[in-house]
């Protein structure tokens, strides 16, 4: 009880923890993609430039960057910030804008965003409901922040499961443009590093560094059929390749979404899937023979 009321406290007297902005021309985030199909791992850098007007509303400028050093940008859009904590992205000044961020929020409200999502090199905006399952803080670099905890929802199941969080002043884990990208097949984001006049405030735990890139693999041939089945996986699902049958010695590698190895295996053409062996969500595979990479695809667990 005394730890609860001594965390009341220092919420309440530190200054800080509710007046971060995200659209702030000081800061600077890098993204780790997973794209797909190609298996291609790449970082982006993410910042905000000079205002701009749109439809008699002031935006900052999105910029990207792919290269190591940062030293080529590219427009990637506009995003500006209200009062009241919401921020709006547009990806050009011919569309209209969406919801990107909304912090003035209480546990268990309910919200409709949009964020930026890619697959094969197309860009899109994606609509999501999130539940806020939970709001508490989290220290980062000498100071507390607000986080977000959100629940993805749908229809038929209105309390869903937690699928990111949001940091105040730096945004979602995922990216500060990005969200949860485990509906439909597409390219898979991280947050990797956030720095505020050029002074590094965040790293993501599970990475040792603010750069990656990888330029994927040749796939020699990739016109196997596969079947996998029943695809969501619900309790126990087959995997087989019937133009390669059962007397080749093939291996697997599974994937979670962020591009973490988490199983291999061995098998001759057939393999089952056990829900029980993973938690819900996308993932990858690559399948293998003794001399390159046959086929890779996902399938997912509900």
């Amino acid at each position: 009880m005394k730890k609860a009321i001594m965390l009341v406290i220092l919420l309440l007297t530190n200054s800080k923890i509710f007046c971060q902005d995200i659209v702030d021309t000081t800061k600077l985030w890098s993204n780790v993609i997973n794209k797909l199909p190609s298996w291609i791992v790449m970082t982006e850098y993410i910042k905000f430039d000079n205002d701009t007007m749109i439809d008699l509303k002031t935006y900052k400028k999105v910029l990207r960057s792919t290269d190591e050093f940062h030293n080529n940008w590219s427009i990637h859009g506009f995003i500006r910030e209200t009062v009241d904590k919401r921020v709006y992205f547009r990806a050009d000044t011919s569309h209209q804008e969406y919801l990107l961020y909304d912090f003035d929020v209480f546990q268990n409200d309910t919200i409709n965003i949009f964020f930026l999502n890619s697959y094969a090199n197309d860009l899109y905006l994606s609509p999501v409901k999130y539940k806020i399952s939970l709001i508490d803080s989290i220290y980062i670099s000498n100071e507390y922040r607000k986080q977000i905890h959100l629940n993805i929802i749908f229809d038929l199941d209105p309390i869903g499961y937690e699928c990111d969080h949001w940091i105040e002043g730096i945004g979602s884990i995922k990216g500060i443009l990005h969200g949860y990208d485990e509906i439909t097949p597409s390219d898979s984001y991280r947050l990797l590093c956030y720095s505020e006049n050029n002074i590094l405030k965040y790293q993501n735990p599970n990475f040792i560094s603010c750069y990656y890139i990888w330029t994927g693999i040749d796939i020699i041939d990739n016109t196997s059929d596969i079947l996998i089945y029943p695809n969501p996986i619900i309790n126990i699902s087959q995997l087989s390749i019937p133009s390669i049958g059962e007397n080749h010695k093939l291996t697997i590698k599974i994937f979670n979404s962020i591009g973490q190895r988490i199983k291999i295996n061995e098998f001759n053409g057939i393999i089952d899937i056990h829900k029980n062996n993973f938690k819900t969500g996308i993932y990858y595979f690559m399948i293998a023979n003794d001399t390159s990479i046959i086929k890779t695809g996902n399938f997912m667990i509900k």
